[in-house]
């Protein structure tokens, strides 16, 4: 008799139990062994749960920022750096020369609506120009070219400025552009198809005229071909100059980093020259 009463005393203890755990979401907790009898406890722990965790330094991330990106998150996906676009940029700078003849070496890169032109020469002289070029300014079978010549006079105008009477050896990739160079040797005053020859602002006169001029009076320049993209390191210097300049005038490239950009590269194309002509 004592004994039934004992089991069913303890029946009762276990059912009262079992009616006592909490029902809802943290109903689990007591399955898994983890018994919370104070209510107040169980919402702290609750609340702790809720919580993000924090991480100490060098104990990896916390879960604030493993939530933060998450496939939606706009973190997930942020927006490339896309530096300010210009209209017009202008870089001429000087780095150690290379010592014999002077060799310059000029090209373009032209867009739809930008271009650029680079020169390198082996006397330290460098640089770019990068500008808009509106369509309707001249023909666009004549922009390539007019570039081309537009990158001869950069380059010849900082060379002959800083070494006047020198002879120098001008290498351009593009026929058409050594064409009028040789024409213009002799005397012609063609230009491109579509080239306005009527003065700029300020009463300037045209870069074609003045490279026409240059070219027929100063007897101590020759004209190379130059194939493009064979190798040649200071061909494909300008090149890259020029490439850069479009680039700026794009706005993939800021322009605060170009008198940085510029001279390294040319750098690097004079001493692969250098090595080159001693081997």
């Amino acid at each position: 008799m004592l004994l039934g009463t004992a089991e069913g005393r303890e029946r009762r203890v276990r059912r009262d139990h079992r009616q006592q755990q909490p029902r809802g979401p943290g109903a689990g907790d007591a399955q898994q062994g983890r018994v919370l009898p104070d209510p107040t406890l169980r919402a702290v722990e609750e609340d702790r749960l809720r919580r993000p965790e924090r991480s100490s330094p060098g104990h990896g991330p916390s879960r604030t920022w493993r939530l933060s990106m998450g496939r939606r998150s706009p973190l997930a996906h942020a927006p490339r750096f896309t530096a300010r676009a210009v209209r017009q940029v202008v870089i001429n700078t000087e780095v150690k020369a290379v010592s014999g003849p002077i060799v310059l070496a000029t090209d373009a890169s032209v867009a739809a609506d930008r271009v650029g032109s680079g020169y390198v020469a082996t006397s330290g002289q460098t640089g770019l120009r990068a500008h808009e070029y509106p369509g309707h300014l001249v023909r666009s079978r004549s922009r390539v070219v007019v570039t081309e010549l537009r990158a001869v006079h950069q380059g010849l105008r900082a060379v002959l400025h800083a070494h006047p009477g020198r002879a120098v050896e001008v290498r351009v990739d593009n026929t058409q552009a050594l064409s009028y160079l040789a024409r213009w040797r002799r005397g012609s005053t063609d230009m491109p198809e579509g080239y306005g020859t009527r003065l700029r602002s300020q009463g300037r006169r045209p870069s074609l005229l003045q490279l026409q001029m240059l070219v027929e009076y100063t007897p101590s320049l020759t004209f190379v071909h130059e194939k493009a993209h064979a190798g040649h390191p200071l061909n494909e210097a300008a090149d890259s100059l020029a490439k850069l300049g479009l680039r700026c005038v794009r706005g993939t490239v800021p322009k605060e980093e170009l008198p940085r950009l510029v001279p390294v590269w040319a750098a690097g194309a004079l001493a692969e020259y250098r090595r080159g002509r001693a081997a």
